[in-house]
């Protein structure tokens, strides 16, 4: 099928000296919606995709250029689209680090982050970070590249999953760390099936008895407390969805009990797939999406 791609794009020195760009109307069937082409200096920078003040997304760079991409799972209309660096610091006294964005696609229409319609907060002015329209795809400190997706841009939702014939339910794949871990299963905010792990990968099924939607996947850790001298912990490898895997580690599954060093076990993006705490991973569901027979 033929993709319709309408662009009128203008970009002007007001008298403020502010750059500005006009309405943009884009008809595309493709479903990777955001891509990000970037890398940090250390490694060990993470970033974030922002859109209307939310963040839905969270991405761990590495040091080379690599593109990271984030579907929604409906659609989005676009009030404002930021980029943004979480984690500065200097790792030793020879690496720092630094996030470095090329460009972002939306929708099929490139983004250039030294446009000089682009506006940042992160890089240095006078030994300070400050915001501005810098022309610069570097960011030294915590901060964020604002892109001029116009306003009333459409990000279009990944297909939803349908109930498949050899595969209508839901597989867990997971194991504990010390085999006593349990562990439920939520649709749609509802307990629908409870396991007792073991110290081995296996699949846990769920299949309902009747087709309904589907709008939210849980798995939550609900045991805590040590074994032996062994604190609880729970991997979830990932889930599959009418044959559809989502993976543990997807930038796009929130969690919270997934521990990093930066942030604890608290609720975010944290690409793991290991619960150190209870708590729980939020797998996202297209909209639309049904299981059962």
């Amino acid at each position: 099928m033929r993709k319709l791609v309408s662009l009128v794009a203008a970009l002007a020195v007001l008298l403020s000296g502010v750059p500005s760009v006009e309405a943009q109307t884009v008809e595309t069937e493709q479903t990777n919606a955001v891509v990000i082409r970037a890398k940090g200096d250390s490694g060990e920078e993470r970033m974030q995709l922002r859109l209307n003040r939310r963040t839905v997304a969270s991405f761990e760079l590495t040091t080379e250029y690599v593109d990271y991409t984030f579907t929604p799972t409906k659609d989005l209309t676009v009030r404002g689209l930021l980029v943004a660096f979480v984690n500065d610091r200097e790792t030793t006294e020879t690496v720092i680090r630094n996030m470095n964005v090329d460009h972002i696609i939306v929708n099929g229409v490139t983004y250039e982050t030294e446009d000089p319609a682009v506006r940042s907060k992160g890089t240095f002015v006078n030994g300070k970070c400050a915001k501005g329209f810098r022309e610069t795809s570097r960011l030294p400190c915590n901060g964020w590249f604002k892109y001029p997706v116009p306003k009333g841009t459409v990000l279009r939702a990944a297909p939803a999953l349908v109930s498949d014939a050899d595969q209508p339910g839901i597989s867990v794949r997971a194991r504990g760390i010390t085999g006593t871990e349990r562990i439920i299963l939520k649709v749609n905010n509802k307990t629908v099936a409870r396991w007792n792990l073991t110290d081995t990968f296996a699949n846990y099924e769920f299949v309902p008895n009747r087709t309904k939607a589907l709008s939210r996947v849980r798995v939550v850790l609900v045991s805590g407390g040590e074994v032996d001298g062994k604190a609880r912990s729970a991997i979830v490898d990932h889930v599959v969805v009418n044959g559809v895997t989502i993976e543990s580690e997807s930038p796009t599954v929130r969690s919270k009990g997934a521990k990093t060093s930066d942030s604890g076990c608290e609720i975010g993006y944290k690409q793991r797939q290991r619960l150190s705490c209870k708590g729980w991973f939020d797998y996202p569901i297209p909209t639309g999406s049904v299981i059962g027979g």
